[in-house]
Parts: structure tokens; C-alpha cells; sequence
């Protein structure tokens, strides 16, 4: 079964856990993937920079406008080295399609979750899952400018989920 989580005209990234889209998975796990319209082909996008695929789960995958980049949160541990880190707790990651490299959003270890793609593409907005703190977080992916932490309602739950069109809101 598959989750649709975005789309552009001609691919679409999703959620599965199916075993048989890609070859060589056997991670036993869900992944992301990216189909190609055009051509039907499939590619694995919770993957190293080399390829390998993640130990464990990959979700809440979210692709930019544009189409170059996909953020999804997993507790894979051999995707990157990050170090110092010896955590099983959720990280955010951002794949560059174009490039195939794959970069560590967050290397906190903490337990970040509900990546959103501002609507330009260049932000992002996440949950950090630190103790008993409610925040979302937004990061310029090119580091242009400071992480902003943004207070939520205590207790709250609340995950960012989208943005407004214009980009100066974030709906939670």
C-alpha cells in the first residue's frame, strides 16, 4: 500500500512498503520512493549517498515545488555518519534528486518529526521532539539565515503541517 505525499507534473514521492518496486530492498521497512511518470521507473529516496538503503523506516515525506529536493524523517542509522551520534531517535534528512546526495537536517538525535516545505521551497518547518518542549523549528535549507524556534501552545501536539501560499504562516 502506498501514501501519496506530493507530486509534479511528471513524478510523484511516496510512502510504501512494498518489496518489489526497487531492486535489492530487503530492509524489511517502509520507503520512499520517487516514480517517474514518463519512464515508470522507480528510485529509493531514504537511500545513502552511495545507495544503501536505510536499516529502518522512512516516512512524512514531502517534495519541493520544484522537484529537486524530498525531506523525510526515519531512524535509520547507517544513512549518514553524524558524529557523535549513537541515538535511535527520528532525524530529519533532505535529498538532493539532481545530485543524489542525501544531507542530515537535523543531527540532534532528539526525535524530529513532521518535515513541511515552505511554499518556495528554500524553508523548513519541523517538530522538535526534545523533552517536554512545544516548538516548531524552521531552517533555511541553504543556511542563509538563523533557525528560527517558534513557540506552540503547551502540551499541544502541535506538528506543523503545511504553510500558508504566501509563505508567512505555518499551520499546525
Amino acid at each position: 500500500v502506498a501514501r501519496l505525499v506530493g507530486a509534479k507534473p511528471s513524478e510523484v514521492v511516496f510512502t510504501s512498503g512494498a518489496r518489489n518496486l526497487v531492486t535489492g530492498d530487503s530492509n524489511q521497512a517502509n520507503d520512499i520512493l520517487r516514480l517517474d511518470l514518463n519512464t515508470g521507473s522507480f528510485v529509493r529516496v531514504n537511500a545513502s549517498s552511495s545507495g544503501v538503503q536505510g536499516d529502518t523506516h522512512a516516512d512524512h515525506a514531502q517534495i519541493t515545488p520544484d522537484g529537486r529536493y524530498v525531506v523525510f524523517e526515519s531512524r535509520a542509522t547507517n544513512l549518514v555518519a553524524v558524529p557523535g551520534d549513537s541515538t535511535l531517535f527520528t532525524k530529519i534528512f533532505v535529498k538532493d534528486l539532481e545530485r543524489g546526495t542525501l544531507t542530515p537536517l537535523t543531527t540532534e538525535g532528539a526525535g524530529e518529526t513532521s518535515p513541511a516545505w515552505s511554499p518556495d521551497g528554500k524553508r523548513l518547518a519541523y517538530m522538535p521532539r526534545r523533552s517536554a518542549a512545544s516548538a516548531v523549528k524552521v531552517r533555511a535549507l541553504d543556511g542563509s539565515a538563523p533557525e528560527l524556534e517558534l513557540p506552540a501552545p503547551k502540551d499541544s501536539g502541535a506538528e506543523p503541517k503545511s504553510w500558508t501560499r504566501d509563505g508567512r504562516a505555518i499551520v499546525v
